[in-house]
């Protein structure tokens, strides 16, 4: 099976390595992808984990947050062409 987890967050970054090595053990393709954020990269980088890196946060306004979110949604549609 495969099975897609996206982290926005330094937590959900945490949570997504561990169910990811327990899938992958268990013989699925696991797809892991995440945002550029000041947590999730270095979080990635420090716990041997490999992401496709899609979009960024830009907390500089509520207008910015929502334009990356929904640049995000685009990004993510083209994965699977």
């Amino acid at each position: 099976m495969k099975i897609w987890y996206d982290a926005c967050t330094g937590k959900h970054t945490r949570y997504g390595t561990a169910i990811g090595q327990r899938l992958r053990k268990a013989g699925h393709e696991f797809v892991f992808t995440t945002r550029e954020h000041p947590d999730t990269l270095p979080l990635m980088k420090i716990l041997g984990e490999k992401s496709i890196v899609v979009g960024k946060y830009d907390p500089t306004t509520l207008y910015s947050r929502l334009e990356e979110s929904d640049e995000r949604v685009i990004e993510f549609s083209k994965l699977q062409r």
